[in-house]
């Protein structure tokens, strides 16, 4: 590896003065000539404190890169139309002001026209100014993706996310804890889209009435779920349970990696 440039996007710095983003990842098309690092992050001129998909892409094999963009998950209407519902508690206290927002883990890829394809769970900013989500409050997978190279944006939703964050895991300073674990790959010629992540079932059985569920509200005991998308005409498969009902790994389906 050589390093041959920097990106310096410019993040909003209002709330406290420091630059905040996750990851970045990157992922190139099939043929190797396009592109993309993404990242969670806040850029000048998007919504403060609040964390979106942010894009920069390559069209010469990575020897030079566009300038960064944000995103806007609320420029996509039935995201925040689905989320309205839920701004409020069941005592009708604010719970959210309403913004989507993504959580803190994601995974990218790019399919065989070089479009990117971006995993992430969203839901709504919590209440005040922080860089937070409303983690009890209607949450999805999505898939956020461009299918014209990055001159329009959508959104493909997946999946129903039930629960959150696992607990802290140990009782010492070496601690862990998990939230969906979102992961996301391709098939060798870039067509088909995959999506895996981890969550736990808030009913005590699950819908095939054979597994356990053990109704969590957090991430306590995480099944392994997986879909499929068809990167060209949008077909895509329901969720699939894949760790329910296995009596070793059921409720156990930490951190999991799919390449």
């Amino acid at each position: 590896w050589s390093l041959a440039g920097t990106l310096s996007p410019s993040h909003n710095l209002s709330f406290d003065g420091t630059p905040y983003m996750v990851g970045p990842n990157m992922s190139f098309s099939p043929d190797g000539s396009v592109g993309w690092v993404a990242w969670l992050g806040d850029l000048t001129g998007g919504r403060d404190s609040v964390f979106q998909p942010c894009f920069s892409k390559t069209t010469d094999n990575g020897a030079t890169w566009s300038t960064p963009v944000e995103m806007q998950l609320n420029s996509i209407p039935w995201v925040a139309d689905s989320l309205q519902a839920f701004w409020q508690d069941s005592l009708g206290n604010p719970a959210s002001d309403g913004i989507a927002t993504c959580a803190f883990d994601f995974d990218l890829t790019v399919d065989g026209n070089g479009n990117p394809h971006f995993g992430v769970v969203i839901g709504t900013h919590g209440s005040g100014q922080s860089y937070s989500i409303a983690s009890g409050i209607e949450k999805f997978f999505a898939d956020v993706y461009s299918a014209d190279g990055g001159a329009t944006w959508d959104i493909a939703y997946i999946s129903p996310v039930l629960t959150f964050r696992t607990p802290t895991f140990g009782a010492t300073a070496s601690t862990a804890s998990m939230d969906q674990n979102c992961q996301i790959a391709r098939s060798e010629d870039g067509l088909y889209i995959f999506y895996a992540w981890s969550d736990s079932d808030t009913a005590l059985v699950t819908g095939s009435m054979n597994g356990i569920g053990f109704g969590e509200s957090d991430n306590l005991a995480p099944n392994l779920r997986i879909a499929a998308r068809n990167s060209v005409t949008g077909e895509q498969s329901y969720p699939r349970l894949i760790t329910d009902g296995d009596l070793i790994w059921e409720g156990r389906a930490l951190f999991p990696t799919m390449a």
